[in-house]
């Protein structure tokens, strides 16, 4: 019996988690892994188990997310335009590059103290780290994206006196829709990563700062909890984004 590509992916993902479970088990069976550095996972897992059940990690869990939903929603907002403007305006994009290139590479991090200074170590603060941390990937696959268009079907929606409004929808966005899924599944999995990165440097409300807490009172088993629950909330984040991007590629193939 044959199995499906999607079951087969399932299957050797399952596989993964459980091969890296049996050798930390192992390691810390054996004494390879030090128990003062890393706590054997059975107890790991126990503590998630407890975790789950408080009030206080779903507030956290709540807190970022929300961080999180207003960052994306900001880059979003930003990084779409932008790039349907900088794809659609080739000078525009020459004489934008330069500063974009010169902006692009700064991580987060190094405006993490002005960002403080301005807005606090709030949902704004998180959100402006989100955004300059996450615009750059769907700005940059949206302008690729619409400069895809080619230039023939650019001259006949000209010639059909086509409106500028469904040009940009139905042609230059039309166009990038496979680009653009990627660029915003990319985006959403770096928005992740700075809002958990807000509260673990700078106190920012949300598991971040669960988790920072946990480490400051060297309390090993919930600090890999929180970790392990870091990383479950990132997977679910991908794989949703992932199936967005198929389902939007595949309406574009269809179409």
């Amino acid at each position: 019996m044959s199995i499906s590509p999607r079951l087969r992916r399932g299957l050797l993902r399952v596989t993964g988690v459980g091969a890296v479970l049996a050798i930390w088990q192992i390691a810390s069976t054996t004494g390879t892994l030090n128990a003062e550095a890393a706590p054997p996972p059975a107890s790991a897992l126990s503590a998630l188990g407890h975790l789950v059940r408080t009030g206080s990690f779903w507030a956290g869990a709540g807190d970022t997310m929300r961080a999180w939903a207003l960052g994306v929603a900001v880059t979003i907002v930003i990084g779409v335009p932008l790039g349907v403007m900088l794809g659609a305006r080739p000078r525009l994009w020459r004489w934008c590059r330069p500063t974009i290139e010169a902006i692009r590479p700064i991580p987060p991090v190094v405006v993490l103290p002005l960002a403080i200074l301005i807005l606090g170590t709030g949902f704004s603060f998180t959100a402006v780290l989100i955004a300059q941390g996450a615009v750059w990937p769907l700005l940059i696959m949206t302008r690729y994206g619409v400069t895809s268009v080619p230039d023939v079907t650019i001259e006949t929606v000209r010639i059909y006196r086509i409106d500028l409004m469904r040009r940009i929808v139905f042609v230059r966005l039309g166009q990038a829709v496979p680009l653009l899924g990627s660029g915003l599944r990319i985006a959403a999995g770096t928005a992740f990563a700075i809002a958990i990165m807000a509260g673990l440097v700078a106190g920012g409300p949300g598991l971040g700062q669960n988790l920072t807490l946990a480490s400051q009172a060297n309390d090993l088993p919930l600090t890999f909890a929180l970790t392990i629950a870091v990383g479950l909330f990132g997977l679910v984040i991908l794989l949703g984004f992932g199936a967005l991007e198929r389902r939007v590629t595949r309406w574009r193939v269809d179409t």
